[in-house]
């Protein structure tokens, strides 16, 4: 079963600067933002240019997860600048692919990006709504892209992106109706392949259903460096309809499985609740916050790692391993596989 695209009725309409996005959905806004940037490429002085790469090494320095990469981060930075490298730099856009090299040089954090925000006075008034919405607004059934009952008693839910709850209350009876389509199946198979990221929100929402009702499973921990805290997520007291708790899981990846999508099968796997079948997924774990750099410029800054409360760490960098290893178009037949094997 499919069910219909939503109308977003949230008010975010763009980053706010120190905005915590706890996974994120960066390569997605990206995208969008550069699918509207073309032919707006912007000019830029050297005193811009000294001021953008200035201010995004103190934000490195100050504010990423890690102080000594940050420190390392904003050292490299301030000594290219330093040595002239960008001094032929003239637009905005090459100077944001010369820093992301730079920055790649030093650090390896899958979660570090740049936005170039639109020039307003020549953004076409059809374009003139912000990219994030225009981007929640596309997906379809908040994310939650398939919604089926493959074979007698096999449930599928490929989720694409794990929508920010809070933005529209319709996701959370989105993804009960999807939940609850499966309360006769004996197996259900979460089809995250293709999923990019998203808001932990749903994710925990989702996975209250995989427990008995009274249940409290401590999920993640999330510290942010800037405000030297820790919090931490669980499963919900209460979700709409029949859960089930006694359904097998099953939860495919591939490469390209990213941030929130990772965190769904690395609490899935340690929890033992489920099989991992698939490939390593990317391995973006850190919770990303925005910093604008320049009146078009925001840097986005992984300031949070992820501390999962059994394995005291997380999938950065490594990824979230399979049970069963294959190749990414292979896994669902290789689940099918398993639960026909379990079911003879």
């Amino acid at each position: 079963m499919h069910y219909g695209k939503p109308i977003l009725r949230g008010s975010l309409t763009q980053f706010q600067e120190g905005t915590v996005l706890r996974t994120c959905f960066v390569s997605f806004l990206a995208l969008f933002y550069a699918t509207f940037l073309m032919g707006q490429n912007t000019g830029l002085t050297q005193n811009q240019i000294k001021s953008i790469v200035e201010k995004s090494g103190e934000l490195f320095s100050k504010n990423y997860v890690f102080p000594t990469k940050g420190d390392a981060v904003a050292l490299a930075l301030n000594t290219s600048l330093g040595k002239g490298f960008y001094k032929n730099i003239t637009h905005l856009d090459s100077l944001v692919m010369q820093l992301k090299r730079d920055i790649s040089k030093t650090l390896s954090d899958k979660h570090v990006n740049f936005i170039v925000k639109p020039d307003k006075t020549k953004v076409s008034q059809e374009n003139q709504e912000d990219p994030m919405l225009q981007f929640f607004k596309s997906l379809e059934n908040f994310g939650l892209t398939r919604v089926e009952e493959i074979e007698d008693g096999i449930g599928l839910l490929e989720i694409n992106f794990f929508f920010p709850i809070q933005m529209d209350e319709k996701s959370k009876e989105a993804a009960s109706k999807a939940m609850n389509s499966f309360k006769d199946c004996h197996s259900l198979i979460f089809d995250l392949r293709n999923c990019r990221g998203g808001n932990p929100e749903m994710l925990n929402y989702l996975v209250t259903y995989l427990y008995p009702e009274k249940s409290k499973i401590h999920l993640n921990d999330f510290y942010f460096r800037p405000a030297d805290s820790t919090e931490s997520t669980y499963t919900l007291d209460e979700v709409p309809g029949q859960r089930l708790p006694d359904i097998d899981v099953f939860v495919l990846t591939s490469g390209k499985t990213f941030s929130c999508g990772e965190e769904f099968a690395y609490d899935i796997k340690h929890l033992k609740r489920g099989q991992i079948i698939g490939e390593v997924t990317g391995g973006a774990a850190h919770p990303v916050q925005p910093y604008d750099v320049s009146e078009r410029l925001q840097l986005l800054l992984p300031t949070g790692r992820a501390i999962n409360p059994i394995t005291k760490s997380n999938w950065e960098s490594v990824g979230v391993k399979p049970h069963v290893q294959v190749a990414a178009d292979n896994a669902l037949e290789k689940a099918l596989k398993i639960i026909h094997q379990n079911q003879n």
